[in-house]
């Protein structure tokens, strides 16, 4: 027969290996979960890491293309000043040559032929009034050639003034 005991002992084997598979499925839901949970952890830390890599490596070209922007306007404005200073100087140069010739025994003969010119192209009477102003430097010589031509050609109505010292090269 069985015994007391024999039953105690199996019941008490029965009990133990209940428990034991209700642990070990306990145990493998738990490692379930905590695998799942690891693996959700782990794709956001890629996603998070992707995106600030991304994010970063945005604002790394963004600041690249406003340094090379701002390199290049730096180098247009150089390019600009340097040019400005050619024309300064080009434009002071013959701004000399000018008063060089104004001042020259050529400019009056020059000044002379340059009326003959304007007063042959232009629908200026003979009997129309004329006045003339030629700049200061040279006005003397200037007046005494075209005054020559003025009233060689008839033109008896023409008045000729001293302009401005602006006016360089020409008349009005």
């Amino acid at each position: 027969m069985v015994t007391l005991e024999q039953k105690l002992s199996e019941f008490q084997k029965i009990i133990e290996e209940k428990v034991d598979n209700e642990n070990k499925l306990l145990i493998e839901a738990k490692k379930a979960e905590i695998d799942e949970y690891l693996a959700k952890a782990e794709k956001e830390l890629s996603e998070q890491y992707e995106r600030n890599r991304r994010l970063g490596l945005e604002r790394i070209e963004k600041q690249k293309q406003e340094k090379i922007s701002a390199l290049m306007q730096g180098q247009r404005r150089y390019q600009l000043k340097l040019m400005e200073d050619f024309l300064q100087k080009i434009t002071t140069n013959i701004e000399e040559r000018f008063r060089d010739f104004v001042l020259s025994e050529e400019y009056p003969q020059y000044a002379a032929k340059l009326l003959a010119l304007t007063l042959q192209k232009s629908s200026i009477e003979t009997q129309d009034q004329i006045i003339i102003k030629i700049p200061p430097q040279n006005f003397d010589r200037s007046r005494e050639k075209m005054q020559e031509y003025l009233k060689a050609h008839g033109y008896d109505k023409a008045e000729i003034l001293e302009g401005d010292i602006d006016y360089v090269g020409g008349f009005i």
